[in-house]
């Protein structure tokens, strides 16, 4: 018994440093299909805006994974929240109006046209604190400015539909598909590697 958890725990160590490289983390990450355009995808932003780990959620409000995956990357911000820029977008059908959730992602995106803070504390509301969709839109209900929000919902909706993103979450790095095989609390291990690689880039684009 001693002898097996001894070779357990070499293995995991091992694993932990094979994983922790970020040259590997950064191989591991897809090129994503078509990216033009998604920076006019306006999100509920946490923390740095020029950060050099950004990292992005693409969720909806009826995955129940969505909530474990936004908890995950919202401990990691409170950890690092002057190094890391977490930015929330939504994949959910503009059309389908039989759907009860659509009107969390309007809501969401409507607080955060008229105050960031309130959309920030609503969407801790829903996947953290997670109210009921009766008590949640009792306490968050907004006027929506409906062009502004439908635009937005429709841009993100048909931006995963280029990427063929039909599911959620879907979780990107710096521009990149997070690889397969890494949780979002192993970003911990690479804040210091994008960090130095965005100094790298700024001094290659000086000279």
């Amino acid at each position: 018994i001693i002898e097996t958890k001894y070779n357990l725990e070499t293995a995991n160590t091992n694993l932990n440093k094979f994983k922790r490289n970020f040259s590997l983390f950064q191989f591991s990450s897809q090129e994503i299909i078509e990216y033009d355009d998604f920076e006019k995808l306006k999100g509920i932003e946490f923390g740095n805006q020029n950060a050099s780990t950004q990292l992005t959620l693409i969720i909806s409000p009826s995955c129940g994974h969505c909530h474990t995956t936004f908890n995950d990357a919202y401990q990691l911000f409170q950890k690092f929240p002057e190094k890391i820029r977490l930015n929330i977008l939504f994949n959910i059908n503009p059309n389908n109006n039989d759907n009860p959730f659509k009107t969390i992602v309007e809501n969401l995106l409507a607080l955060n046209e008229q105050n960031y803070k309130n959309a920030q504390e609503a969407i801790i509301d829903w996947h953290i604190n997670r109210l009921d969709l009766g008590i949640w839109k009792s306490k968050w209900t907004v006027e929506i400015p409906h062009i502004l929000v439908n635009q937005q919902v429709q841009n993100q909706y048909y931006w995963c539909l280029k990427n063929e993103f039909n599911y959620t979450p879907v979780k990107i790095i710096n521009h990149k598909l997070f690889p397969n095989g890494y949780e979002i609390n192993e970003l911990k291990y690479f804040i210091n590697s994008f960090n130095e690689e965005a100094k790298s880039e700024k001094s290659l684009k000086a000279v």
